[in-house]
């Protein structure tokens, strides 16, 4: 795969597993959950999960465990 490929891998992965985790609720906190997706979902290329991604790869880490 090429950086950009990769970058838009994990970008995908990170919004879904973000997606599941802060799911919106009827909870007093369900305005912060929504200002936690609105910033964290679909948002830039998510370079630091990236460099967590490269690692894990190179150590032979499983990615769910990275």
């Amino acid at each position: 795969m090429s950086l950009d490929g990769d970058l838009e891998f994990i970008a995908k992965e990170i919004d879904k597993f973000l997606d599941l985790e802060l799911e919106v609720s009827s909870d007093p906190e369900s305005r912060l959950v929504q200002a936690m997706r609105y910033s964290s979902i679909g948002s830039g290329k998510k370079v630091r999960p990236y460099m967590v991604y490269a690692s894990s790869y190179m150590f032979d880490v499983p990615l769910e465990k990275a």
